[in-house]
């Protein structure tokens, strides 16, 4: 409940260090938070971060993960994704076929295109070129990180791609997963409710209930119980 009385950037940046502390990483932190934010978010939350902790936070997710999914984390936090509303259709035409390129068109995945093409593109500029390739392609980019990706940085690549789509419809997924099954993943439910409360949360209940057939505050009454469940549902709002 502390981290509901910090500001965003300071909340993030706990949230971060505390899914890389101990023995293990909670990915879905670490991918919920890094592969969500906009680049002036990613600023301020490396600032924090830094303040806080005194370490970068670039040094310690290159010290808690791997590979690819190592590669695209960094490259996110680099914050090099342009914030403009502004679209190129000739570049997203020609993104759409290099994502197909680099991984449907050829035996085995070329990930640094599909790296620098996320993280380097707008949202709207990325948007514009998923839709090409839907429509070039005849299916979603979806379709193929999921056959020709896996593990962890298939789920990152699917949380930077859902959230330039729909992000409510992410975190509703996200808010879902954490109830879903016996046990309630606590860690994962307040992350999302604390850090969206204030900015989608009207949108992200919505796609709950399309998506579940069920409010979100109902799965939350079924799930949590005493002062945990009053602060929860007091973040959520009204239905």
């Amino acid at each position: 409940m502390l981290l509901w009385m910090m500001g965003p950037a300071q909340r993030d940046a706990i949230l971060i260090y505390d899914s890389m502390k101990g023995l293990g990483t909670k990915d879905s932190a670490l991918i919920g938070i890094i592969c969500t934010r906009t680049p002036s978010q990613i600023y301020e939350i490396k600032q924090a971060y830094q303040a806080m902790y005194q370490q970068a936070l670039e040094s310690q997710v290159s010290g808690d993960t791997s590979g690819d999914y190592r590669k695209l984390l960094l490259a996110l936090l680099r914050g090099s994704r342009s914030e403009t509303f502004s679209v190129d259709s000739n570049l997203a035409l020609a993104d759409a076929h290099d994502l197909y390129r680099a991984g449907e068109a050829r035996l085995g995945t070329n990930e640094d295109i599909i790296i620098h093409i996320l993280t380097t593109r707008s949202p709207a500029q990325l948007n514009l070129a998923l839709q090409y390739y839907r429509q070039t392609y005849g299916h979603e980019f979806m379709k193929a990180v999921k056959s020709e990706t896996s593990g962890h940085f298939e789920a990152a690549i699917l949380a930077v791609v859902q959230c330039t789509c729909n992000p409510a419809k992410f975190f509703a997924q996200e808010l879902h997963d954490a109830m879903k099954g016996y046990g309630t993943k606590d860690a994962d439910l307040m992350r999302v409710i604390t850090t969206r409360a204030e900015i989608d949360m009207y949108y992200i209940k919505q796609e709950f209930q399309a998506m579940f057939k069920k409010t979100l505050q109902e799965a939350i009454q079924s799930n949590t119980s005493g002062d945990y469940r009053h602060f929860l549902l007091s973040l959520v709002g009204d239905a």
